[in-house]
């Protein structure tokens, strides 16, 4: 029987089924035999549990809860199911070489390693589908944050969730903290509608936008000849700044954060970059009458005040071949592993960052300061 000429990239859809499902839904001890402390089902609720009265505890604990865990596998599942499912249908709709019913076993061959090849892409997709937290487009509102992933916080540490905890420690009501991030935005991908929708709610302590990071990655990534000149890319990002700053300003008071620097490298052509899209967001806050928050600022400080201590810190510098592959492995650490911030930190020897682009519970614990004192929340 003829095989296609295509056929080790088409798997048919039953066995990558089988296989993400075992991958997905098999105890994470059998996949992860991660060094530090790993714990029980039962022990990671009671853990969740006590930070509510201790957050000090956090660090320790798993990133995410176990029904957070069931969330992102049943995500992934479907997304890498349906991925691999419409490719094979195409495929055997388009060449008659390929007869899954008449040849399955054959097609065995090539199910596991296009199964392989999914499940990293799935993966981080799926933490772009998980349920925002602390609270989703809704009111009451007390504050609204437009971001990425840095604010969605399910591939990193969770800002927004830190102020709640916070509030509640001090017996706050600040109304909800509506979680306005998704995974992989760019400043140039945000239209009129989200804005709105963001100022409709008419937070009661202020609107927050921080976006940027994604728009440096795209012009880093891009090569040198086809990139726009810095300056003119930088007059873009500003403008573009310009424009959704007044269109959040009909829902009350708005916040500009400077985004945080990619990588730990102090001096590198990535906190170059950052440095000045962090001047230019200074300046677009005070021209529209905003109030800024100077968190890329506040990193570098952290950065410098470790570099005292330890002469190996602000050295790890951003690049997209060590980004890419240190981002699909991060959700299988965080939901399969069930490890936490501070022991990914821990084995990358890092800092702030936990893949050079996304944070751990430092940059959680800058931001929140900043964010408490500019939004006037501990008045």
């Amino acid at each position: 029987m003829r095989q296609s000429t295509r056929g080790w990239l088409q798997p048919c859809p039953w066995i990558v089924v089988l296989v993400l499902w075992v991958a997905f839904s098999w105890p994470s001890d059998a996949f992860l035999h991660i060094r530090q402390r790993r714990f029980s089902r039962k022990q990671t609720k009671l853990a969740h549990r006590a930070v509510a009265q201790d957050t000090s505890l956090k660090s320790s604990l798993p990133f995410a809860n176990p029904d957070r865990c069931k969330e992102w596998r049943q995500e992934a599942l479907a997304i890498g199911a349906s991925v691999v499912a419409l490719w094979t249908g195409l495929d055997c709709a388009l060449d008659p070489g390929v007869r899954p019913l008449e040849d399955p076993i054959g097609l065995l061959k090539i199910a596991l390693p296009t199964a392989l090849l999914v499940a990293p892409g799935a993966a981080v997709a799926a933490c772009a589908r998980l349920k925002p937290t602390p609270a989703d487009f809704k009111g009451p509102a007390g504050v609204v944050m437009v971001g990425d992933s840095l604010t969605q916080g399910t591939v990193s540490a969770n800002v927004l969730e830190v102020l709640a905890e916070r509030g509640r420690r001090r017996g706050q009501t600040l109304g909800s903290l509506v979680n306005g991030g998704l995974n992989f935005r760019a400043l140039s991908d945000v239209g009129p509608e989200l804005l709105q929708r963001a100022a409709d709610l008419k937070p009661s302590h202020g609107l927050v936008l921080q976006l940027g990071s994604n728009d440096l990655i795209r012009y880093l990534a891009a090569p040198e000849w086809l990139r726009p000149a810095e300056e003119e890319w930088l007059q873009t990002y500003a403008e573009q700044m310009r424009q959704a700053a007044l269109e959040l300003r009909c829902g009350g008071e708005v916040l500009l954060v400077s985004p945080p620097p990619l990588g730990e490298a102090l001096g590198s052509l990535e906190f170059d970059l950052g440095a000045k899209m962090a001047k230019a967001v200074e300046a677009v806050a005070a021209d529209v009458g905003c109030g800024y928050v100077p968190l890329f600022e506040a990193c570098v400080k952290f950065l410098q005040r470790s570099r005292e201590v330890d002469s190996s810190a602000g050295t790890r510098g951003y690049s997209l071949a060590e980004f890419l592959p240190r981002l699909c492995l991060l959700p299988w650490r965080l939901y399969v592993g069930q490890q936490s911030l501070s022991q990914i930190q821990a084995e990358e020897e890092t800092k702030l960052t936990l893949d050079l682009v996304h944070f751990g519970d430092s940059y959680a614990q800058l931001a929140a300061d900043l964010l408490e004192e500019k939004l006037g929340l501990l008045k």
